[in-house]
């Protein structure tokens, strides 16, 4: 698949919040999906499809991904209750 990462402020924001280690392995589940396409995910059919990435620890992240600029948005990260 090899898609580029973009992270929104929000996302941004919260990630800056979480302790590194932590952040270290989120990081590599988002880097996985990008690479491969694969990982514990929700996702809608279609060019832009919202998909939802169960990542390590308990966090989700909402993501878009955009198969024609070949990039994953993340637009939101929080934490599974």
């Amino acid at each position: 698949m090899g898609l580029r990462v973009s992270w929104s402020p929000a996302a941004l924001y919260r990630r800056e919040r979480i302790h590194w280690r932590v952040v270290s392995d989120i990081e590599a589940d988002v880097l996985k999906f990008a690479r491969t396409g694969q990982g514990d995910i929700e996702s809608e059919d279609g060019d832009r499809p919202l998909v939802r990435l169960y990542a390590a620890h308990g966090h989700v992240l909402e993501m878009r991904v955009d198969l024609i600029e070949r990039t994953v948005y993340i637009l939101r990260l929080y934490k599974r209750r």
